[in-house]
């Protein structure tokens, strides 16, 4: 959906990286607007969702790529942030944690930008036994 010259809201379209016969969801754009993360249980994945990104450059998007086995696992991952330092943030129930979905992050290098490491588990001060998904950052 996109604004009129009138601030108004268009008519909602389905985006051409959906698949109709899987589940797309949590959808999140990068800081910049260069690329959509999303979970997603299309073939291909890795197991449960994965985690899918898709560059958007001149109004249209590339073919969604998997994150890969360094961020998915067999469970499910979902929930993509991108931190204005460039940390990404992901919840998670297939990496190690207290239960549940927990969160995790992913440490930027502070030149370059690209994600280096394994998820960290966020710890008991974020994370409990039940589902933790998403944080506000002040």
């Amino acid at each position: 959906s996109t604004k009129d010259e009138a601030g108004n809201w268009t008519e909602p379209t389905r985006l051409p990286i959906n698949m109709g016969d899987y589940w797309e969801g949590t959808p999140f754009f990068d800081n910049e607007g260069k690329y959509l993360y999303f979970a997603s249980d299309r073939k291909g994945g890795r197991g449960g969702l994965d985690l899918y990104k898709a560059q958007f450059k001149d109004g249209k998007f590339a073919k969604p790529r998997n994150l890969g086995k360094s961020y998915n696992t067999f469970g499910n991952e979902m929930f993509p942030y991108i931190h204005e330092d460039g940390s990404f943030y992901l919840a998670s129930d297939g990496h190690v944690g207290f239960g549940g979905l927990d969160m995790f992050k992913i440490i930027a290098d502070k030149n370059t930008g690209k994600l280096s490491g394994d998820p960290v588990n966020m710890g008991a001060t974020v994370n409990t036994t039940y589902d933790d998904f998403w944080a506000f950052f002040n």
